[in-house]
């Protein structure tokens, strides 16, 4: 097994404790939780069909359908010329550790916990396996995640999951304005393991870890503290592309992007016990999170019946384009014959495939 960063096992397989105490959210530092809405499948990996036949008719068939006038309900609703795609689909690389109790209860509650390591190009990545030293190959972000409570929605194949994140990188707080300073890249493991473990960062809750607490205090009211550890390895390749559109609910860096497209070849390996490993591939839909909160803010909070009344009818709109959108994608997936796996996310599937094996 690669140990990156120079950090040894032990330094990054160790237990920690988890403190259970509920404190106010005033000094919490982080992204708040986010709704996500997406449309999920994974499959069987085959060597035989490589991903860029894949991500080939996946562009050929989304574009097809956007000059066929099939994915225009929330364009004719905000008078705007037709979504436009990205020309191709773009690789990244991440590198996730899935952290759990010894008992799995963070899937129990239908959830994950990961330290993520993102790579802007896979090249980038593949680079850094053979050249850790060069900083030009380190990773470009290094973040905690804890996705809360998936749930199914009422489509097959729809979930939806809060997320709340520490993002290691200056467009996200508490790094911007810099109320706190930035830690440059590599990011140690040995160093920022722990972060994830104790649910701090210098000594200050994070978002992820704050969420967590809440969610384990509910099903473990009368513990003071949880023991935490690494679970699992995952690397993932990830393709992806976007349906944009100029729209008046876009936030953040991109403001005109609407539906993100992913297609995941993730490796899970077991860091617990026998040395278990999966291989498989995963399509995923997702609304952008940027826009969906802003759908969301103005539905359930905005006073204004006006306004609320056109953001309700906005939100069907664009829920009825993804739903259209996933049905081309699958159908696309579905041409190549490969085996379907349980619909879930992805540590859940990792999980319970160790589970049926014991």
């Amino acid at each position: 097994m690669i140990c990156f960063y120079g950090c040894s096992h032990k330094e990054i397989f160790k237990e920690e404790s988890f403190s259970l105490k509920i404190t106010s959210k005033k000094n919490v530092i982080g992204t708040p939780p986010r709704e996500e809405y997406e449309f999920k499948r994974a499959y069987k990996y085959v060597k035989n069909i490589s991903i860029d036949q894949i991500t080939s008719a996946l562009q050929r068939n989304i574009q097809n359908a956007l000059n066929t006038g099939e994915l225009s309900q929330t364009s004719r609703y905000f008078e705007r010329k037709p979504f436009h795609l990205d020309t191709s689909f773009q690789s990244f690389a991440f590198l996730d550790y899935y952290i759990d109790s010894k008992d799995y209860q963070i899937r129990e509650m239908a959830s994950s916990y990961r330290l993520r390591y993102r790579w802007s190009a896979l090249s980038a990545f593949l680079r850094h396996q053979l050249f850790p030293w060069f900083r030009f190959f380190h990773p470009s972000r290094c973040e905690i995640q804890y996705k809360s409570g998936y749930k199914k929605g009422h489509l097959p194949d729809s979930l939806t999951v809060q997320e709340a994140r520490l993002e290691f990188r200056k467009e996200s707080h508490p790094f911007l304005n810099q109320e706190m300073k930035l830690p440059p890249s590599p990011w140690k493991q040995s160093e920022f393991m722990p972060y994830a473990l104790t649910g701090k960062y210098q000594e200050r809750l994070h978002q992820p870890g704050f969420l967590l607490r809440q969610d384990l205090k509910v099903i473990e009211p009368s513990k003071k503290e949880i023991k935490l550890r690494p679970v699992a390895k995952a690397i993932t390749k990830r393709y992806r592309n976007h349906l944009n559109l100029k729209n008046p609910f876009g936030t953040g860096p991109n403001p005109e992007q609407v539906f993100i497209i992913t297609l995941d070849h993730s490796r899970f390996e077991s860091l617990q016990g026998e040395n278990h490993t999966e291989i498989f591939l995963e399509i995923e839909v997702e609304i952008d999170r940027n826009m969906s909160t802003e759908l969301n803010r103005f539905t359930e909070y905005y006073d204004n019946p006006e306004v609320q009344a056109f953001t309700i009818q906005a939100k069907n709109k664009v829920f009825e384009d993804h739903k259209a959108l996933k049905t081309i994608i699958f159908k696309t997936l579905d041409s190549f014959n490969l085996e379907k796996l349980s619909s879930n996310f992805k540590y859940a599937r990792f999980v319970d495939t160790i589970r049926n094996r014991e």
